[in-house]
């Protein structure tokens, strides 16, 4: 996104052209705070995510200004992360004991995974998640499908609301104008 906030249009463009992607943000906290934004919108249209954060004094022009294209492609295979591995590193850091925290990171984790349109991979990713985590794969699972259903209902919802929008400006804009009698 070149430093612009990511969004759908950019996504369905990139969705044109692969369904691979990874994201390469800043090391700072703003870069992690992009790449964690996007891995879930990138999730919901059905790309498979990895994510690479550079050197902190590095950004992705000053790192292709001063890397050749091979360099650039082998840091890249080098040090890219498959999403959720990005996530529990980035989330569960420094919450090693404190099990509020965790909870907390784990329940935003099964949330990305709840975003992913294929059952297949949400299955796949549940596996992966109980496995770095330590928790049951069933718990998991039913969390991902309460998390679904949440993100079901909220979309109806909307559908709703703009539907109902859409009614009410017909109405109120498909009155006939009062005529006046001039005679």
């Amino acid at each position: 996104s070149s430093g612009t906030a990511l969004t759908e249009g950019h996504i369905h463009k990139i969705h044109r052209f692969t369904e691979n992607v990874t994201e390469l943000f800043d090391g700072d906290a703003a870069g992690v705070h992009a790449a964690l934004r996007g891995v879930d919108l990138l999730l919901k249209q059905g790309l498979n995510i990895k994510v690479l954060l550079l050197p902190e004094d590095e950004d992705p022009d000053s790192f292709a200004r001063s890397h050749s294209a091979t360099e650039i492609q082998n840091y890249i295979n080098e040090h890219e992360r498959d999403f959720i591995r990005f996530k529990t590193d980035v989330l569960l850091k420094g919450s090693k004991n404190d099990p509020i925290k965790r909870a907390t990171a784990i329940a935003d984790i099964v949330k990305s995974i709840a975003v992913i349109p294929s059952e297949i991979t949400q299955s796949v990713y549940a596996k992966e998640c109980s496995t770095l985590l330590g928790i049951k794969e069933e718990v998991i699972l039913k969390e991902i499908k309460k998390d679904v259903l949440k993100i079901k209902n909220e979309e109806y919802k909307r559908r709703e609301r703009e539907k109902s929008q859409r009614t009410s400006g017909k109405t109120a804009g498909s009155a006939p104008a009062a005529q006046g009698n001039d005679a």
